[in-house]
């Protein structure tokens, strides 16, 4: 197995590499990666991409909706007046 060493200050551990199976989010295909251990992958790599562009995509129209709905706050406040 690969060892990675982590150093903290005077703390020194190895990490050693797991291997990892779950189901893509996406595609739910059934995976398996080796990698060093923290959060499991909620995607496969071939779906990370397309994954990503989605959120941005939507994170940006979330955006666009707010801004125009505080448009339309400004142009019925200021036309009441």
């Amino acid at each position: 197995m690969t060892r990675r060493v982590v150093q903290m200050g005077r703390y020194t551990r190895q990490v050693e590499l797991i291997t990892v199976e779950f189901v893509c989010q996406h595609c739910g295909r059934p995976q398996s990666y080796t990698m060093y251990p923290g959060p499991t992958p909620k995607w496969c790599f071939a779906c990370y991409p397309e994954v990503r562009r989605e959120q941005a995509r939507l994170r940006k129209q979330r955006q666009r909706a707010r801004q125009q709905a505080a448009q339309d706050t400004q142009k019925v406040d200021s036309t009441a007046r």
